[in-house]
């Protein structure tokens, strides 16, 4: 019964959608945490001074603590779920990076 639970949450579709997941609610426990407000107001903030690469950057660090912990628990299939949507985050890192 238990291996079907975990062969469920062992899959690439289940990983990528963590992954995409996780950092988003990571930047709306960062709003609250600073600035309990206007989020709009919080993300042009984080554009007008630059800091939107920061943020991307915090919102990454969920991803690889649970990327350790799938790979820890024998769930590669997550982990590389996970990984992959990391590398999305990346992607969108070096192209705001660099296109500003």
């Amino acid at each position: 019964m238990e291996t079907k639970k975990i062969d469920k949450i062992n899959s690439e579709k289940v990983g990528l959608f963590i992954g995409l997941i996780v950092p988003i609610l990571a930047i709306f426990i960062l709003y609250f945490y600073l600035q309990p407000g206007d989020l709009g107001l919080f993300l042009k903030q984080a554009l007008l001074y630059g800091l939107y690469n920061k943020l991307i950057g915090f919102a990454i660090v969920p991803n690889f603590l649970l990327y350790f912990y799938f790979r820890l628990k024998s769930q590669l299939r997550a982990a590389e779920g996970i990984s992959i949507a990391s590398l999305i985050y990346l992607l969108l890192f070096v192209i705001l990076k660099y296109a500003t």
